[in-house]
């Protein structure tokens, strides 16, 4: 049995997709929701894998910091880097790749959360980031460790125990499942759940 936690985040960032065929190629934002999951060897003699309030310590604090107001952009997007740079006061962040949610998603749970988690004895196995009501990317590392499977999908998935399609590619070691979503449904602050929602069969402490 594994056993599980999540904590959900907000943060509002700019970007812009290099190469986008439509209107994401401009400067522009998003009020981005992200969920963070993560699994631990064994319980604290509270019961806990992580104490929530550290969680959030850790990531809302990472993202307050670095991401929250801030314009995510391409470390090779010369124009648009030099233009918010022209503008004072910015803040910008500079990501190895162009900031897709699928991007963004890989650089939490690769880069980001083994440092900001290191010492607490969990770890993120998942990560979930919302770009709006309707669209997210999801990247999953391999519960065996051992390959990743690459997904995508664009429909709306029954109430529970959806079963995604993958196909194993050939991969080294300890790469992450990605998967890009668009559906309705995940309740945001102040909203409510909708009849369809997309849950992963773990147990998921809320």
């Amino acid at each position: 049995m594994s056993l599980s936690i999540m904590r959900r985040f907000t943060f509002c960032a700019g970007h812009r997709l290099v190469g986008h065929e439509g209107k994401c190629q401009n400067l522009h934002g998003h009020n981005y929701v992200v969920e963070i999951y993560v699994t631990g060897h064994e319980q604290d003699s509270v019961g806990r894998i992580l104490d929530f309030k550290l969680l959030k310590e850790r990531c809302k604090g990472w993202l307050d910091e670095n991401w929250d107001h801030t314009f995510i952009l391409w470390d090779q997007d010369e124009n648009g880097l030099a233009a918010i740079r022209s503008s004072e006061p910015h803040r910008i962040y500079e990501l190895a790749s162009n900031p897709t949610a699928e991007n963004m998603a890989l650089h939490l749970l690769n880069d980001v959360c083994p440092k900001i988690l290191e010492g607490t004895g969990a770890a993120a196995f998942k990560v979930r980031l919302w770009e709006s009501e309707e669209t997210c990317a999801e990247v999953e590392l391999d519960q065996l460790n051992r390959f990743a499977t690459l997904t995508r999908q664009r429909s709306k998935p029954s109430f529970l125990g959806t079963v995604m399609e993958r196909t194993a590619p050939e991969a080294p070691p300890r790469l992450p499942i990605l998967k890009r979503q668009s559906l309705r449904g995940i309740r945001f602050p102040g909203r409510t759940w909708e009849p369809e929602i997309q849950m992963e069969l773990t147990h998921i402490k809320t």
